[in-house]
């Protein structure tokens, strides 16, 4: 297709005008280039939404005294309710939207949707936070920055999984390639809890502000480098076979036409449990771990929930490699993490309950060891499913590149309601016990629908 139709990024028009490099060289540099600039981006996007479940316990803070005018949000609901409800607010219109983005995204400019979903997406981050800055205590405001939120940040997975899936979607190791390039994930999660743990105690404020505006400018440099596909550059190279001519690319298909793919309705069952436990675990986990443990406070557990976004980034790995090993067999890869999954979750409630963390403690003891080490095991293997499910698994299915981010956004945005409605029932099972019954026996029927 012509360079008129699918216009390159403005630095990349400029790097082309004085570049002396082969073809060969220019598709390996620019598909290296796709996959950071990708990768980063997927970060911030975590990056921007983790600052919820590390403020919890600060949003209710007092100011003078304690009458509802001068606490955080002028509100008289439970307020483990109420943190059920502002997750909730973001989870459910993100679910949504996604199902959405992805039809849209296989018809428009996935550079220039994807720029746009991620500076609207730093600008909903940091209103939240600006929220208390300009002194606001109504709720409403609070939950209607989440639902903005929800909804840029639906345009991110199904255009990353396409772009992707156009640069190494017929690789030998494209399981692989997944796998380390779905860890970005973990690593913004990381950055989202550091950032926001350092602000925190000081003013809650910055922990969304600092976020929300690196997302920004991280969206506007997207829309400078991004290459959607390599057919873009109209290289003459050995791989041409490789990429889908852009000229002769097959008409989008609707949802109604992806659900019958098989394989589609499977895994989007199977995402839907898996990432009901993520999704409870991304938002609460710090929350658990202050419940569980003795004496810890707010920066300490969300230092603590960091061993289990670096199971994730080995899970993530991990996982690709899974998929490549049994050439692809996805239902077989989900069962067995499954099965490994939920023991994990069953001997973290019990040690977190029998040998607990402890603030007051010096140094490090055995309980600390086995708790660390059990989020960890925790991270590698849900993580790992959700990888599978969320970029591997689809882009397998995918028929071609007019398909990708139609069938990601089926499956993801299935994954997505499960993760909304994870933590919302959070607000009805105020018991750490319960909330666990819940999260094992999703585990338990994800491992049952992928053996299906």
């Amino acid at each position: 297709m012509s360079s008129e139709a699918n216009p390159l990024p403005i630095l990349i028009k400029l790097v082309e005008r004085n570049s002396f490099l082969e073809d060969e060289d220019k598709l390996r540099n620019y598909g290296f280039l796709t996959l950071l600039v990708t990768y980063f981006a997927n970060a911030f996007l975590h990056m921007a939404r983790k600052p919820i479940s590390v403020v919890q316990a600060e949003l209710f803070e007092c100011e003078g005294n304690c009458s509802s005018a001068s606490t955080d949000f002028d509100t008289g609901e439970d307020k483990v309710w109420f943190v059920s409800c502002l997750d909730s607010s973001f989870l459910f219109p993100f679910a949504v939207c996604t199902f959405f983005s992805g039809w849209i995204a296989d018809r428009v400019d996935m550079r220039r949707f994807l720029a746009l979903g991620l500076v609207l997406s730093g600008l909903a981050t940091a209103l939240f936070g600006l929220g208390r800055v300009w002194r606001i205590h109504h709720a409403a405001f609070y939950l209607s920055a989440q639902v903005l939120s929800g909804m840029a940040q639906s345009c991110g997975l199904p255009v990353f999984v396409a772009i992707i899936a156009n640069w190494y979607g017929r690789h030998a190791h494209g399981g692989l390639v997944f796998g380390v390039w779905n860890s970005n994930g973990s690593v913004g999660n990381l950055l989202g809890n550091v950032i926001a743990g350092v602000f925190v105690d000081v003013d809650w404020a910055l922990s969304f502000i600092v976020p929300g505006l690196l997302t920004t400018l991280f969206g506007i440099f997207v829309f400078f480098v991004l290459i959607p596909s390599p057919t873009f550059l109209n290289l003459n190279t050995s791989n041409d076979d490789e990429y889908e001519d852009l000229d002769a690319k097959p008409k989008p298909m609707s949802c109604k036409e992806a659900l019958r793919i098989p394989g589609v309705i499977d895994f989007a069952c199977c995402y839907f449990f898996i990432k009901l436990v993520f999704g409870t675990l991304l938002f609460w986990l710090p929350s658990f771990i202050e419940r569980l443990a003795v004496d810890v406070e707010a920066e300490k557990a969300a230092d603590i929930a960091t061993t289990f976004d670096l199971g994730c980034i080995i899970g993530g790995i991990l996982s690709g490699l899974l998929f490549d090993v049994f050439n692809g067999k996805g239902g077989f890869s989900c069962m067995l993490l499954s099965m490994l999954a939920t023991p994990t979750l069953m001997a973290y409630l019990a040690v977190g309950r029998g040998c607990p963390l402890n603030g007051n403690s010096i140094g490090i003891n055995a309980c600390d060891m086995w708790n660390i080490f059990l989020l960890l095991l925790l991270g590698i293997f849900v993580y790992g499913l959700c990888t599978l499910l969320s970029t591997a698994v689809p882009a397998s299915l995918g028929l071609n590149s007019s398909t990708l981010a139609t069938v990601t956004a089926i499956i993801d945005g299935s994954g997505s309601l499960g993760a909304a409605l994870g933590p919302f029932m959070i607000g009805w099972f105020p018991a750490v016990e319960a909330d666990f019954v819940m999260l094992l026996t999703a585990m338990f029927l994800a491992a049952v629908v992928s053996k299906t």
